[in-house]
C-alpha cells in the first residue's frame, strides 16, 4: 500500500488509543470475526482500521457496556436494522428483569438464614443447658410436606428425607424459605424418638399461588414455643409438660420441630438448634 492511501487506514495502536480498547482486545475482535480490520498487509500483517471500523467499535463498546455479550452484539450487528435492535433490547429487559426477581428470591432465603443463624448464636452462646419456653403468637404460614410412616429420629434419616425434599421442591419450582420442620403426628406426651408417622415439611412464598397436593398450612395463632440444643428429647419432653402443667395451659394438635441451625450447619448432632411449637387450645 503506498503512502497515500496509508493515511486513509489507522494503525491497530492508533485505533487502540482513540477507543480506549487494547490491542489485544481488538485482535480478539478479529479472531472471533467481530470487527474484522479493513486491510491486513499481507506482508507485515498488520492490521488497519478505517473511522467506520472505528464506528463500529464504538457500538460495540455501548452494547457491551449495556450487557450484551459479544455473540449477541455479532448477531445484532450483522442486520441491525431498527426492529432488530427493538427487540433485542426488549427481550435482554426481560432477562435482567428475572434475574432481579431471582437475586430477591436469593437475598430473601439468605435473610431469613442469616436470622435463624443468629437466633441459633444467641442459644447456643447463652442458654447452653437451659429450656426456653414461652407462648407467642404465630402467623398463618404455607408449606410443602412429604408424609412418611414408621420414621426413628436419626441423623441419617433427617437428611435423607430433607434430601428428597429439596429434590421435590426443585422439580416443583418451589419458592422455598427456611427453616425444614417436622410436624410429629402424635400428642406430645406420646412422642418418643421410634416409629413416629411424620409430615417433613419445607415454608413455602404464599404470595406465589399454587395447588399442590402435599400443600399444608400452619395455623396462625398462640403456641407454646421453646428452643433446645441437642437430641436429648425425652428431657426436653418432660420439662416442657411440667411446665405446662404448672402454668395451666390446654395444648391441642401435633408438635412442630424447627430446625434453625440444623446438621449440615452445626455438623455435630449436639448442637443442632431446634425451636418447637405446640398450638395452644382456647
Amino acid at each position: 500500500m503506498d503512502n497515500l492511501h496509508l493515511k486513509e487506514y489507522i494503525s491497530i495502536g492508533e485505533m487502540a488509543k482513540l477507543s480506549k480498547v487494547s490491542t489485544k482486545t481488538l485482535r480478539y475482535y478479529d479472531r472471533i470475526e467481530l470487527l474484522i480490520p479493513s486491510y491486513i498487509d499481507i506482508e507485515t500483517n498488520y492490521r488497519y482500521y478505517t473511522e467506520k471500523d472505528l464506528i463500529l467499535l464504538n457500538a460495540i463498546k455501548k452494547l457491551k457496556f449495556q450487557g450484551f455479550s459479544l455473540s449477541e452484539i455479532k448477531e445484532l450487528l450483522t442486520d441491525f436494522s431498527l426492529q432488530d435492535f427493538i427487540n433485542q433490547y426488549s427481550s435482554k429487559i426481560e432477562s435482567i428483569n428475572n434475574e432481579i426477581q431471582g437475586l430477591i428470591k436469593k437475598k430473601e432465603r439468605m435473610t431469613i438464614r442469616r436470622k435463624l443463624l443468629n437466633n441459633a448464636q444467641n442459644i447456643l452462646r447463652h442458654k447452653k443447658h437451659e429450656i426456653d419456653i414461652e407462648i407467642n403468637t404465630f402467623q398463618i404460614k404455607k408449606a410443602y410436606c412429604i408424609s412418611k410412616k414408621n420414621i426413628n429420629f436419626s441423623l441419617s434419616g433427617m437428611l435423607e428425607i430433607c434430601n428428597e425434599l429439596l429434590q421435590v421442591a426443585e422439580k416443583q419450582n418451589l419458592d422455598i424459605l427456611e427453616p425444614f420442620f417436622v410436624i410429629v403426628k402424635t400428642q406430645l406426651k406420646d412422642f418418643t424418638l421410634h416409629d413416629c408417622d411424620i409430615d417433613f415439611c419445607v415454608y413455602i412464598n404464599s404470595d406465589k399461588e399454587n395447588n399442590f397436593t402435599h400443600n399444608k398450612e400452619i395455623e396462625s395463632g398462640e403456641y407454646v414455643e421453646f428452643n433446645f440444643i441437642g437430641p436429648n428429647f425425652s428431657r426436653i419432653k418432660s420439662n416442657v409438660l411440667n411446665w405446662i402443667e404448672k402454668n395451666n395451659v390446654k395444648i391441642s394438635g401435633y408438635p412442630i420441630f424447627n430446625f434453625i441451625y440444623g446438621i449440615e450447619h452445626a455438623r455435630d448432632i449436639n448442637n443442632i438448634v431446634i425451636k418447637a411449637l405446640i398450638k395452644v387450645n382456647k
